[in-house]
């Protein structure tokens, strides 16, 4: 089965050549152009790794990212023209997994993704971490102390 990406971008041309990069790559590709739409299509879709565009019309990605994060244990990578340090730095800590900035560099991306998507399935394969009264669930992202659930930021999860 073919890992699926959904990319939430705003542009279409760009959606096109990355649906085209993607696909020549072996992945399934969703994608959605506008972000007060995306989580409708992430939850129903369930893709493997999500891009995720920033400046986006209805919702934008800054929005987007700890929200696809509640929702799903999928990896976010923020492809962005956004290239200001304070908004590589929110990014990171809203949640997303890494930051690529437009214009990008194909075979880079590509290799973002497989690492990313990489990492994302040794950690499935673990599910549940415990220390003590500590347990953390890495399918579901729960994390329960003496058997009550504990509320944690995506940052903080991580």
């Amino acid at each position: 089965m073919k890992p699926k990406i959904a990319i939430v971008e705003d542009e279409p041309q760009l959606v096109g050549i990355l649906t085209y990069l993607l696909a020549d790559e072996g992945y399934e590709v969703v994608s959605v152009l506008r972000g007060d739409t995306a989580l409708a299509t992430i939850e129903k879709e369930k893709p493997d790794l999500v891009l995720l565009d920033i400046m986006l019309p209805g919702t934008d990605g800054f929005e987007l990212c700890p929200a696809i994060r509640r929702r799903t244990t999928a990896p976010v990578i923020v492809l962005t023209a956004r290239k200001e340090q304070e908004d590589i730095i929110r990014g990171l800590e809203l949640g997303s997994d890494d930051y690529l900035t437009k214009p990008f560099n194909n075979k880079e991306l590509v290799l973002r993704i497989a690492r990313v998507l990489g990492r994302s399935r040794k950690e499935a394969t673990s599910e549940r971490i415990g220390y003590g009264e500590l347990s953390l669930d890495q399918t579901t992202r729960e994390v329960t102390v003496a058997g009550r659930p504990v509320s944690l930021t995506p940052t903080e999860y991580n």
